[in-house]
């Protein structure tokens, strides 16, 4: 089975938060996102006043071979997609139209999708501490908000069974 990202590659324009955040400085005695073991944040996106979706992520162990991904899609139309990828079982489950379905024969090609991913919102906000910000570029607006580190988050979450 094919795997395909839901997420839209030309609404997302990163370059800008780098630039953000490498203008100013956060506290030494404060975790950033860059040194959490774990970190979940909400991506909401619209594009000329209409919602193009919001995800919602949570890891778990990301900086290790352990890494699990947690990714909810809720599209503007209602309905959710879920992913789950867990390296430490080499497992992965999509959830779409009601119904789980266990992708695992196409492993590789999930963690290589989803932890591409995750690895670029990571990187541009491994100097944040938590919080939220918007950023507008044209007629597409980001809104990146309910970013925690070092959230408890259950191993229970990145299974399905």
């Amino acid at each position: 089975m094919a795997f395909t990202s839901p997420i839209n590659k030309n609404l997302i324009n990163l370059d800008w938060l780098k630039n953000i955040l490498h203008s100013g400085g956060q506290s030494a005695t404060t975790t950033t996102v860059g040194a959490a073991n774990s970190v979940k944040f909400d991506v909401s996106i619209t594009s000329s006043g209409a919602s193009q979706g919001t995800y919602e992520f949570s890891g778990k162990n990301v900086k290790t071979d352990n890494f699990m991904l947690y990714v909810t899609f809720d599209a503007p139309d209602g309905t959710q997609s879920i992913y789950i990828v867990n390296n430490q079982l080499q497992k992965a489950w999509t959830y779409t139209n009601g119904q789980w379905t266990d992708v695992s024969s196409s492993y590789a090609q999930q963690y290589n999708t989803w932890k591409g991913t995750w690895d670029n919102y990571k990187n541009y906000l491994s100097l944040l501490t938590g919080g939220s910000f918007t950023y507008t570029s044209g007629t597409t607006t980001y809104k990146i908000s309910n970013i925690t580190v070092n959230p408890q988050l259950d191993d229970s979450l990145f299974v399905h069974s």
